[in-house]
């Protein structure tokens, strides 16, 4: 099981998770759930361990692949862009401990892979037997339409400025009779 060790660091406490799991560690044992409530309930089962299994949230079935010596080293750690290296001696699941959101992508040697909400909080895939080099990279709904109006919004308001200083001097004065009411 894991252990934990505690301290007091005059009035706080640390605590040290001595058997935490790696950020991207291989699996050879997958449960599937439908949904979050379902992952929850697989995830709850006293059985149920991290370190060699993962519950995927796809209506996919999954197959159980023999266990093989794997392993999954990060290569580079960005926010919202992340490097990881891969060999696996047969075919598996990867999780990565990064929160699960829509807007993720993955890809496995440069080609677009699918990916999977894992242990109801984290990213899931499946990994083919070899070396491999899987890119992960967050690009949140919505954030291109957002850029685009931000941009037309300076070039806007630029291009005011630049009418409003070409403009004759005076020319936004107001005449004598329309000042008096």
């Amino acid at each position: 099981g894991r252990r934990e060790h505690a301290r007091d660091v005059s009035r706080a406490v640390a605590i040290y998770l001595v058997d935490s799991l790696p950020y991207a560690h291989p699996v050879f044992s997958v449960s599937t759930a439908s949904n979050l409530q379902e992952a929850l309930v697989h995830l709850s089962a006293p059985t149920f361990d991290p370190r060699m299994s993962a519950i995927l949230e796809t209506k996919d079935a999954m197959a159980p692949l023999a266990p093989a010596p794997s392993e999954a080293r990060t290569i580079r750690w960005e926010s919202g862009n992340v490097e990881i290296a891969t060999t696996y001696g047969s075919a598996g699941y990867l999780v990565v401990l990064e929160t699960w959101y829509p807007g993720w992508q993955a890809l496995l040697d440069g080609k677009p892979h699918p990916i999977f909400p894992a242990n109801g909080a984290f990213i899931g895939m499946q990994v083919p037997e070899g070396e491999h080099t899987i890119s992960l990279v967050f690009s949140p709904p919505g954030q291109k339409v957002a850029n685009a109006v931000s941009v037309a919004t300076i070039i806007l308001a630029m291009t005011t400025c630049v009418v409003l200083r070409r403009r004759r001097p005076g020319s936004l004065r107001l005449s004598q009779q329309d000042r008096t009411w």
